[in-house]
């Protein structure tokens, strides 16, 4: 019999993926050595480190040794957030998955909220409220600016919401619980998305979310589940944002298929014809001390990420490609 079977197997697997964080990952798993978990709700904990160079496996295992809770560590050498989180989704025990990041310190009724709200409102997902935990007064372009305190992984709603297609409701990574089923009906983390070591990239939660959605799945936002996201000083600067939405799309256009558009070079032509519109929409309004200017940098950062991801997709393709017979 498998470990899901089992008597003893918990009821919640909380997985954690790290990538050279140590310092960081001692917070978090601090915070959820904290957890308030009523009788007779089990637990456990996995921490993927996704090829981390740090002494994070030190940090995990002297945790192991001293925490409440049972703790395993995982190594994923493959690199990529979302290969991490399909290795934790594969060998966790619980029939209830909860996920969160190794920056974020978990309220000490987290874990005990992930299988009350799926199992108490019949979900099959749930996302709940990210709350920044500044390192320093956020500057006003940022604070002001709901966008990019989405960009940043935030999220405060009030009211609780059934996830939809036309309601789509952001759940994300930080503060987000699957039933392990879920993943057998739609498949496992898009591994052409998410986190590549210090690329920026993302998307692979609310991409899962989506087809979570579109698969008929009842997946609720819950304002009663609360994290903590510690914003260090440089996703204060606007160099970040710059990278994040570069990034992004970089990732996104490699992981497409072929374009069905017109291309020169593997970009499709639309995207080229866009740039200069771009580049001239955002220095007009830089001349013009538009408060939207930055907001139009990004869209051009954007479609700067798009090209170079097309550009490279193809280059990719042709290196693999193996060379003609000679006739």
């Amino acid at each position: 019999m498998n470990d899901r079977g089992r008597v003893d197997a918990p009821e919640v697997t909380v997985i954690l993926c790290t990538y050279n964080r140590a310092r960081l990952l001692e917070d978090t798993l601090a915070a959820l050595a904290l957890q308030h978990t009523p009788s007779p709700l089990t637990w456990e904990l996995l921490v993927v480190d996704n090829n981390s160079t740090d002494d994070t496996r030190a940090v995990v295992e002297a945790f192991a040794r001293i925490a409440p809770m049972p703790v395993r560590y995982l190594y994923e050498p493959i690199q990529g957030k979302s290969n991490a989180l399909n290795t934790g989704v594969a060998v966790a025990r619980g029939d209830i998955l909860a996920f969160t990041d190794d920056d974020v310190t978990p309220t000490a009724d987290w874990v005990a909220r992930t299988s009350s709200i799926v199992r108490q409102r019949a979900a099959d997902g749930a996302g709940g409220r990210i709350l920044p935990r500044w390192s320093s007064p956020p500057p006003t372009w940022l604070a002001s600016d709901r966008t990019l305190l989405s960009l940043l992984a935030l999220q405060d709603l009030d009211q609780p919401c059934s996830v939809t297609a036309e309601n789509r409701v952001l759940i994300f990574g930080a503060n987000m619980v699957l039933r392990r089923d879920v993943f057998l009906d739609v498949g496992p983390f898009n591994t052409a998305k998410g986190r590549l070591g210090t690329k920026l990239a993302d998307g692979e939660d609310t991409e899962l979310i989506d087809r979570a959605v579109a698969a008929g799945k009842r997946i609720i936002y819950d304002p009663s589940l609360v994290v903590w996201h510690r914003i260090g000083p440089n996703r204060l600067r606007k160099r970040y944002f710059r990278k994040l939405r570069f990034d992004a799309s970089e990732s996104e256009a490699i992981g497409t298929s072929d374009p069905s558009s017109r291309t020169l070079l593997g970009v499709p032509l639309y995207l080229l014809m866009v740039l200069p519109l771009r580049l001239g929409q955002w220095l007009l309004a830089r001349a013009v001390f538009n408060p939207c200017a930055f907001q139009k940098e990004l869209a051009l950062f954007s479609n700067l990420g798009f090209v170079v991801g097309h550009a490279r997709r193809r280059w990719r393709l042709a290196a693999r490609r193996p060379p003609h017979a000679n006739s």
